[in-house]
């Protein structure tokens, strides 16, 4: 990840500025930091030594690469978070080095941080085994473990798409070994998480704004958490207003129509036969949608202090009327042009003339 501007930046650098927890979360941080991107091209085994293991129990001397714990991380901040946790669960100062610009990959790492790998496997020998606590004691202090795992995997390989675009969380650089164990943090912070997994691509990704803005909540990124929510907030009122004033805007055209086709059919009729073509319960349905073109069904209801549905069906009826008065007029009307039609071709006929003499000579004195 490059340290550009961009919410993803800011998420990243408010994550490393956060106080460097107690020693097994700091442990269970580092190892979510170490199972992202180089150090996660694993084998099979270096997972196998870590599952089952409670995020504050996971050894470090399984995610060393050759004879270095190799952190890799893509920007100073995460940088210096780096060397803080490496502190707080080894007690050592580990080393840093900046990557060459030029022997970096694009949106590859920045920084790494370095620790011999014997120092690291003697303090994985010499931790001794957890304390026994209570079991709710236990489940918070797991719950807040495996908050730091995902909070290192984050700050490492995570990408937040910024709160006006579509929603998109992404975690890079996940072995097909490694996904299964970053789903099942997520599953235990955010039960409803279902993040994607591709493994083409190693990465994992989540589309759904309640969990991205759970996630940053439980990560500890707060002031992220309140920008995406109240600019996603905001988008999704905008989108629900423009979709209201666009139906809105469609129930008006709908209204226009129809009353403009009551309204035609009702004026022929009463052009043709008046208004006794109406009974007296039509007749005053007829009268106020001419009176009131651009009302509604509902409205024209409270104006005529008729159900709806009684409505509604007296102005079905009306529409009938007039449309069979109009159709009646025009079958006349077509019958008559057909009249007309007719007697035009009779006219134009020519009368059968007398046989000429000419027309019965032979070819041979027609010559003469």
């Amino acid at each position: 990840m490059s340290e550009d501007g961009g919410f993803t930046s800011a998420v990243r650098l408010e994550l490393a500025s956060l106080p460097v927890p107690s020693e097994r979360e700091a442990r269970a941080e580092l190892a979510g930091m170490l199972l992202v991107g180089a150090a996660a091209s694993d084998d099979g085994r270096r997972v196998r030594d870590i599952a089952g293991r409670r995020p504050g129990d996971i050894p470090l001397g399984p995610l060393c690469v050759g004879d270095v714990l190799q952190l890799d991380v893509p920007s100073s901040a995460v940088a210096r978070r780096g060397i803080g946790l490496v502190q707080r669960s080894l007690g050592v100062r580990p080393r840093l080095t900046a990557v060459s610009t030029t022997a970096r990959r694009p949106h590859g790492p920045a920084y790494r941080v370095t620790v011999p790998a014997a120092t690291v496997r003697a303090r994985d020998a010499g931790r001794g085994a957890r304390p026994v606590r209570a079991h709710v004691a236990a489940m918070e202090d797991g719950d807040a473990e495996t908050a730091a795992l995902l909070r290192g995997a984050v700050l490492v390989g995570g990408s937040v798409s910024a709160p006006d675009r579509p929603v998109h969380l992404e975690l890079s650089g996940i072995s097909a070994g490694v996904a299964p164990l970053l789903i099942a943090a997520l599953g235990q912070v955010i039960p409803a998480s279902r993040p994607i997994h591709d493994p083409e691509r190693r990465r994992l990704v989540v589309k759904s704004g309640d969990v991205v803005t759970d996630l940053l909540a439980a990560l500890g990124a707060t002031r992220a958490f309140l920008t995406f929510d109240d600019r996603r907030l905001r988008r999704q009122l905008r989108g629900e207003a423009n979709r209201l004033a666009n139906a809105d805007a469609a129930n008006l055209a709908r209204i226009a129509y129809s009353a403009g086709a009551q309204i035609d059919a009702i004026e022929l009729a009463v052009g043709r036969d008046g208004w006794d073509v109406f009974a007296q319960d039509l007749r005053e349905v007829a009268l106020a949608r001419i009176a009131n073109p651009s009302a509604s069904v509902t409205e024209l209801a409270e104006l005529l202090s008729l159900p709806r549905a009684t409505l509604h069906r007296r102005l079905r009826r009306v529409e009938e009327v007039a449309r069979s008065v109009v159709a009646v007029d025009t079958a006349e009307a077509a019958e008559g042009t057909s009249d007309s039609v007719q007697g035009t071709n009779r006219s134009a006929r020519p009368d059968h003339a007398t046989p000429d003499a000419s027309s019965d000579a032979t070819p041979e004195e027609s010559l003469r």
